[in-house]
Parts: C-alpha cells; sequence; structure tokens
C-alpha cells in the first residue's frame, strides 16, 4: 500500500528501526521484547502479529513510543537504491552507442533528498488493524502513489548513522505541509472528526543523481547533462545543438564536429562525411553533394551539379539540362506578353532607348536575366540582358514565321 499499510508492515519496519530481533514467517511477526518492555505486556518476551488479526492498541502505543524515543523524527531509506556513483555508470553507458569514440561519466553526485512521512491509526473500532501515512516532498506538495511506488518509498530500512541534516526552518515547512494533508485526509470523511497528532514522523532520504556525461571522438568532446531519482533514473538522449534533432548515436564528422549518426552523410562527390543537413541534392541526378559542386539553375533555382549545366541554344543562358525545352529553355521559350508600362520593360528602355521602336513585347526572366522579345509585322527581335545591370548580353533575330533564332554579332547591338 502507498498512503496506508496494514499494522503488521508498520509494525515489521518499526522493528527494523529500532533495531529489535523478529521472527518473519508466513506473514506471522514475532518480536523479542527488551527485558525493559516485558512488564507493559504482562512479562511476555514476545509479541506476536499475524496479517488479518486484530491487534491491541498497545501494541501500536508501545512502538510510537519507542521511536519517539529516537527524537521527533527517525531517519530512515528506501531498500536496494543505488547507493554510489558506480552502480549508476553500467545503466548510463548501455544506452549509447559512439562510433570510433567512447563515453564517460564527466562529474556525478548523489544527493539526499527527503521526503516526510506522518503515520496515523485508521480512524475505525479499536483493536487497530491499520495505519496510514501523509507524504509531502521538499516542494510541500503530497507524494503521488506513483512515486512512493516508483522509489520504493514504502519499502524502508533504517538510515545509520550520522543521518544527513536538514535545516530546521525546511524541516518545519515540511510539517506543516504534511499536518495540512493529514488534515484533509482525516476529514476528508466527515469534516466534523477531530485532526489527531501523528502516531510517528519519518524522514525518508531517496538518493538523487546530478552529473553529466561525455562523449568523446578522437580530439573532440561534448557534454550531456543528466540529473533524476538514482532509483528510477534514465540515460537522456543527446539533443544536438547543430541539427536540433536528438539520439542515443554519435558519431563525428571529418571535420571533427560531433552529431548524430543519423544526422551524417557522405559527400557522393568528395567523399567528405558531414552533417547531412550541409549536402545539397542535384535536381538532375539526385546526388547529394557539397555546394561547391552545385549552383542553381537560373530557371528553376534549384541546385543542380556543374556537369549538368547545357547552353540554351536562344538565350545562350548556362542552365540545367532538364530546363531545355525545343529550341530554348523554360525562362525564354515563350514568354508572356507585356504592355509598354511594365515596370521592367521601362526600366531595360529606359537603359536602351534604341529598342523603344517595338510596339509589341513579349518578358521573361530567370535569377539572372531579362528575356526580352520584340515583334513586328516580319521581324522578331531577341535581347537578353544581366538583370542586375542591365548590360545586354546576346542579341537574336529571325523572321515572323522562323523557328530558329539567328545570333548577331556583338558589333551590331548598338544598331
Amino acid at each position: 500500500m502507498k498512503s496506508g499499510e496494514t499494522l503488521i508492515d508498520f509494525a515489521r519496519w518499526a522493528a527494523a528501526q529500532l533495531g529489535l530481533e523478529v521472527t518473519d514467517d508466513d506473514g506471522t511477526l514475532r518480536m523479542h521484547l527488551p527485558e525493559d518492555a516485558r512488564d507493559r505486556f504482562g512479562g511476555e518476551e514476545t509479541v506476536v502479529l499475524a496479517d488479518g488479526a486484530t491487534v491491541e492498541p498497545s501494541v501500536l502505543d508501545w512502538l510510537c513510543d519507542e521511536l519517539r524515543g529516537q527524537g521527533p523524527i527517525v531517519h530512515t531509506r528506501p531498500c536496494d537504491q543505488p547507493e554510489a556513483v558506480s552502480a549508476l555508470a553500467p545503466r548510463l553507458f548501455a544506452a549509447y552507442q559512439i562510433d570510433g569514440g567512447r563515453v564517460h561519466l564527466a562529474g556525478c553526485r548523489l544527493e539526499e533528498r527527503p521526503f516526510l512521512r506522518f503515520t496515523f491509526a485508521v480512524a475505525s473500532d479499536a483493536p487497530f488493524k491499520a495505519v496510514r501515512h501523509a507524504w509531502v516532498g521538499e516542494d510541500l506538495e503530497r507524494v503521488p502513489n506513483e512515486r512512493i511506488a516508483a522509489l520504493r518509498l514504502d519499502t524502508l530500512q533504517p538510515f545509520g548513522d550520522p543521518p544527513p541534516h536538514i535545516d530546521q526552518a525546511r524541516l518545519a515547512a515540511m510539517s506543516s505541509a504534511a499536518s495540512q494533508l493529514a488534515a484533509q485526509q482525516q476529514r476528508s470523511g466527515d469534516p466534523a472528526n477531530n485532526v489527531t497528532p501523528p502516531l510517528a514522523a519519518a524522514l525518508v532520504w531517496a538518493k538523487y543523481a546530478v552529473g553529466q556525461l561525455q562523449f568523446t571522438v578522437g580530439d573532440q568532446a561534448v557534454l550531456l547533462p543528466f540529473e533524476g531519482w538514482a532509483r528510477t533514473l534514465q540515460p537522456p538522449p543527446y539533443v544536438c545543438p547543430l541539427s536540433g534533432t536528438t539520439t542515443f548515436h554519435l558519431a563525428a564528422t571529418d571535420d571533427g564536429r560531433i552529431a548524430p549518426a543519423e544526422q551524417i552523410a557522405a559527400c557522393a562527390r568528395s567523399g567528405r562525411r558531414v552533417l547531412a543537413g550541409e549536402l545539397a541534392r542535384c535536381q538532375i541526378t539526385g546526388l547529394e553533394v557539397l555546394p561547391e559542386f552545385v549552383r542553381a539553375c537560373p530557371v528553376t533555382g534549384e541546385p543542380v551539379l556543374h556537369d549538368q549545366f547545357v547552353e540554351c541554344p536562344t538565350c545562350r543562358q548556362q542552365v540545367s539540362s532538364a530546363v531545355l525545352t525545343g529550341n530554348g529553355c523554360q525562362g525564354c521559350s515563350n514568354p508572356p506578353t507585356v504592355p509598354a508600362d511594365d515596370p521592367r520593360l521601362a526600366s531595360i528602355l529606359g537603359a536602351h532607348p534604341e529598342l523603344g521602336r517595338w510596339r509589341r513585347w513579349r518578358l521573361g526572366e530567370t535569377a539572372t536575366a531579362y528575356i526580352v522579345r520584340g515583334e513586328g509585322l516580319l521581324r522578331q527581335m531577341l535581347v537578353v540582358l544581366d538583370r542586375t545591370t542591365l548590360k545586354i548580353t546576346h542579341m537574336a533575330r529571325r523572321g515572323r514565321v522562323a523557328h530558329r533564332w539567328v545570333p548577331l554579332p556583338a558589333d551590331l547591338w548598338p544598331r
């Protein structure tokens, strides 16, 4: 039970806390009484408690009196919790895979963190059969049953000497919170119930781990902080500051950066191992390469390997082979008609007023160029201009019904 337990369970803990000699056999607990306690029980040398059997209040009173004799608060701890950092290391290390490297602790400490338990007799017709507990933590909040079970706060043993120090103001605050919780519990059944003082008060010290792991590959290392209850501590995932992904599998790039192995890839051209996000995928081949092996196609804006560029036979731009269509590329093959007051056309005519004799215009554009087509009754003129400087880079002409553009030599461009 978490917030309550049978009297025999409580007596078993109290006997261990008091150092009494006990015999525990199939749910029957025989406590061997010290000589100075035997008169209280008619000279008997043992007290026998059995699961489900009624127990005289005098047994519970005597155990609680003996506990209070150790002080207002007794110190106890969960059974079988990790007692040393060395007990945590194998559990943590086993979670990680470090390609070409290793993991080790770069500092870790175990702290004693207190829980306060007040114990009360269950309100019922005497004799007693059960007790209940009010639990609070350092945050002065009720301890959930799930945490009590996870940390095994319900399976306790004496802490031993010396017990940890606790600030009296801190203890007073926890005691006040436990008293308020107990009052709520006692009055939950009947608001008229009187609040009774606890039979026993115990500080249960559970170990809390704080530290950091170090992952080392070559001469590079990264740190991963961790903390949590020693009994339930789970290895945390590494959060990569470079990619934002989480992992338990680490490796290093060729330039020594430690990152999730899943986020490291090799350049298809150079073989260099880098972060996958640093590679560009060629629009044509699908190969993932370093940016130095690609450039953006001016028509699509997509990265393309250098050797996948060709010259467009119409506008003479270097474009991806994927955008060629018929006698041109997607940037120049069929530019839309634009009015004379189109701002782009106005800028072009302002820089080259000699083009103003054409009455009908088509205008296409890529990332690097404007493609202007002037159309008359018998002829068409193609002018390619640098988009930034408006400098002419290519000119061609053809007849109205011709399909092939005839390039014009540069010395004829002014005419």
